[in-house]
């Protein structure tokens, strides 16, 4: 893996606006060799993150932020576990899920917890960093780069399906676009004892309400409620406290 990561914000690249000016101040541009090219899909920006050199001229350039350079302080060893597109966000190393404990993940926004929840949740199939459309990704790449760890294990029984995992998504607001009536009704698909965990979680009260009338913190406690019913080996929350105070 080389020894900096390229990150361009796909949103915020505009090169009618900025006119390429990240490609015409690269320095290696100008000694003819290709770090920075215009993707034939888009038209935007492409950086190889082999011959760049660091430089951060590209990012000066840019008026709209939209390029990131991450200088590493050394050549990582090994590839990405999950990779969301050539010079877009990559995940490296994944937290060890562990029976019958509570494992944390905190952090800033954008670090990747939401990546690592779903990868080890069986929500997304990680990629190990193959970007290209003609490679489909598979596990036993992924597993493979934790051979000998308490992980290897767990991502081959997960995708063996020999590991049940529960997942709360991130977004919650999209609940009401998705299932309609009561409360009550939604839980009670899940599973018969949703009067248990509704009264662990104090949300007794709103079992009645349709679910379009509830609130943000409503709807959170709704989605822990139903994540909770569910007969799983694993809990995975991402984001559990939002809209909650």
């Amino acid at each position: 893996m080389s020894g900096r990561i390229a990150i361009v914000d796909r949103e915020l690249c505009k090169p009618k606006v900025t006119g390429y000016a990240c490609m015409k101040a690269c320095p290696v541009n100008r000694s003819n060799k290709d770090c920075i090219v215009i993707s034939p899909d888009d038209q935007k920006v492409l950086i190889d993150e082999e011959l760049c050199i660091g430089c951060g001229l590209c990012v000066k350039k840019c008026s709209r932020d939209a390029i990131k350079i991450v200088n590493l302080p050394q050549e990582l060893k090994e590839g990405p576990v999950h990779r969301y597109g050539r010079n877009q966000f990559a995940l490296f190393r994944l937290p060890v899920p562990k029976e019958n404990a509570v494992v944390g993940l905190v952090g800033e926004n954008g670090m990747g917890k939401s990546t690592v929840l779903k990868i080890l949740s069986d929500a997304l199939m990680p990629n190990a960093g193959a970007v290209s459309p003609d490679v489909a990704p598979t596990w036993e790449a992924v597993a493979e780069k934790f051979r000998g760890t308490e992980l290897q294990g767990y991502l081959e029984a997960l995708s063996s399906k020999g590991i049940k995992a529960a997942y709360k998504p991130q977004n919650v607001d999209g609940i009401p676009g998705l299932y309609r009536g009561k409360v009550k009704d939604m839980l009670k698909k899940i599973s018969a004892e949703y009067t248990t965990v509704a009264d662990r979680l104090g949300i007794k009260g709103m079992l009645d309400k349709d679910i379009s009338s509830l609130s943000g913190g409503e709807l959170q406690l709704l989605a822990i409620a139903a994540t909770m019913l569910k007969k799983a080996d694993f809990y995975f929350f991402d984001e559990p406290s939002s809209y909650l105070d």
